[in-house]
């Protein structure tokens, strides 16, 4: 890529910095000691490492000489590269992040960011399977098989608890309450609740466990076949191979999309808003609205297919002209 001349590196005269992989290091190490999720702090890595890489095609080694220029022509850079709004505006918010950290921390003098300008977003409605998809996907897995059967366990739980693919993984057998139907979970920030799941999970639950019986110093619910802690993509790469197996089209195979579809149908069926939040283990209502406009989305649907009035067909009767005006 060739760069334009307004924005290469232009160092502060006199002044030396950390280098920035090792900002990033020290940036890290704070997420760690603010108790992130590994999943957080992977993704704020995701976000910043490609970053890092730009500014050193720059020649940009100084934290202090980044400019508001340099980082516009990043966010080109990915605009360039064929990334979606979705993914620039989530690079500009770990950014944002990561600026903020070296302001507090006088690493620079002035946050660069508050000048960039903040790219814009073009809101897609959420994928959610439906659940003739659901029973397609799950009648793909074997469960004589033990790969199967764990993938399908774990399928059927997230469907029915809406939790992150990093919290169901992150399971312990003492977590489950098979008397209370309840699985305590550890989620982003460290923040502790209890997830409620019906007769159908705990059938498969209750199925696979017995399954893979007692195994000394494992406490993990969801294992690999040799015993030890399952990786999510592994999960996705099955997920995404059983779907297609199932002919399953329209809608992106991954345990988020669980998450989406559970949230989708918990309105569809009835719960409230509140509730949902609090299962979900969102601290704001801003994204609970989100499903509800799913949910709302689908009844337009439904409300096409099984309108009494359109089932009814021609009415007849007395013609007249109705002026619109």
């Amino acid at each position: 890529m060739k760069l334009p001349l307004l924005v290469k590196s232009n160092p502060v005269p006199g002044q030396s910095g950390t280098s920035l992989n090792t900002l990033l290091e020290a940036f890290i190490l704070r997420c760690k000691a603010k108790s992130l999720s590994n999943g957080s702090i992977r993704w704020y890595k995701d976000k910043l490492k490609p970053f890092i890489a730009f500014l050193e095609g720059l020649k940009v080694k100084d934290a202090r000489s980044i400019t508001p220029t340099q980082i516009r022509a990043y966010f080109e850079h990915l605009q360039a590269e064929g990334l979606c709004s979705g993914t620039i505006y989530r690079a500009y918010t770990g950014l944002g992040t990561f600026f903020t950290f070296l302001l507090k921390e006088d690493f620079i003098q002035a946050n660069p960011m508050a000048l960039v300008e903040k790219p814009k977003r073009t809101k897609k409605m959420l994928q959610a399977f439906s659940m003739d998809q659901v029973r397609d996907l799950l009648a793909q897995f074997d469960q004589d098989n033990f790969p199967l059967l764990r993938t399908r366990t774990l399928i059927v739980l997230l469907l029915d608890t809406g939790l992150r693919i990093s919290e169901a993984l992150s399971i312990k057998k003492n977590d489950i309450d098979l008397s209370e139907n309840t699985i305590k979970v550890m989620g982003k920030g460290g923040k502790e609740r209890l997830v409620p799941f019906g007769t159908t999970a705990k059938q498969a639950l209750m199925q696979y466990l017995m399954r893979i019986g007692e195994i000394p110093g494992q406490e993990l619910v969801f294992l690999n076949r040799f015993g030890g802690g399952l990786n999510r993509r592994t999960i996705q790469r099955q997920i995404q191979l059983y779907a297609e197996k199932a002919g399953i089209k329209g809608v992106r195979p991954s345990p988020h999309t669980l998450r989406h579809t559970f949230a989708t149908q918990y309105v569809l069926n009835g719960g409230d808003a509140f509730s949902l939040q609090k299962i979900l283990g969102h601290s704001t209502l801003d994204m609970v609205r989100v499903y509800v406009d799913m949910a709302n989305s689908n009844m337009t649907l439904q409300h096409r297919k099984f309108s009494p009035m359109d089932r009814l067909g021609q009415i007849s009767g007395i013609k007249k002209t109705v002026a619109i005006r």
